[in-house]
């Protein structure tokens, strides 16, 4: 499977605002994740089990455009984001988001 890490400018352009949290309703679009991950996390190098890897949180920009899922995989306030294209029915690619060295926080933002 094909994999694509998102640059910055790649990643910024997915966020349509105002992107807004899912919580108890499907994403726009339902695309099988794990082949995608899988792949992501051996390239990455990062070493965790896919089954403890947990995903805290689902946001979906304007016109439910992009659906960023944020996985879990152990190091605090670091996610892996899997970024769908709604409208191609396919996975963007993917990023490293560090919350804490993106904002300079001393604590979590979803605390």
């Amino acid at each position: 499977m094909a994999i694509t890490l998102l640059d910055d400018a790649a990643f910024e352009a997915t966020f349509v605002p105002p992107m807004r949290g899912l919580l108890d309703e499907p994403p726009p679009v339902s695309i099988g994740l794990k082949p995608y991950v899988t792949e992501a996390v051996a390239a990455l190098g990062i070493e965790t089990a896919l089954d403890a890897m947990t995903i805290p949180h689902v946001f979906v920009s304007a016109e439910d455009r992009y659906t960023h899922v944020l996985f879990e995989y152990g190091v605090l306030d670091t996610y892996l984001v899997v970024v769908v294209d709604n409208a191609a029915k396919a996975i963007a690619g993917h990023r490293i988001l560090d919350m804490r060295k993106l904002y300079g926080l001393e604590r979590s933002p979803f605390e």
